[in-house]
């Protein structure tokens, strides 16, 4: 049962995609851990969401000017920012 579902998610979202998602959330749940040191409250989540997509940002403009070794696609920094960005407003608004 549980490999269907996975085989079912693996053909919806691209392995790749899953892995920005993964590696966005870590990075967003370490910055987030970092500031709590340096800020107090719900502003420690809007620097790891700030600092998450701008790492995203400059990864996709580094995959653009290494057109050899990489592929820039503007989806990989959506898909890396799309859960820091739902766990950040969930936070923020309930």
């Amino acid at each position: 049962m549980i490999e269907k579902i996975l085989n079912k998610m693996n053909s919806l979202i691209p392995e790749d995609k899953l892995k920005h998602s993964f590696y966005g959330s870590l990075l967003f749940i370490g910055i987030t851990f970092l500031s709590i040191f340096f800020f107090k409250g719900k502003i420690c989540f809007i620097y790891g969401l700030l600092i998450t997509a701008l790492v995203a940002i400059l990864k996709e403009i580094y995959d653009y000017n290494n057109k050899t070794k990489h592929t820039a696609d503007i989806y990989d920094a959506i898909y890396t920012v799309l859960i820091p960005l739902l766990f950040t407003v969930l936070v923020l608004f309930y």
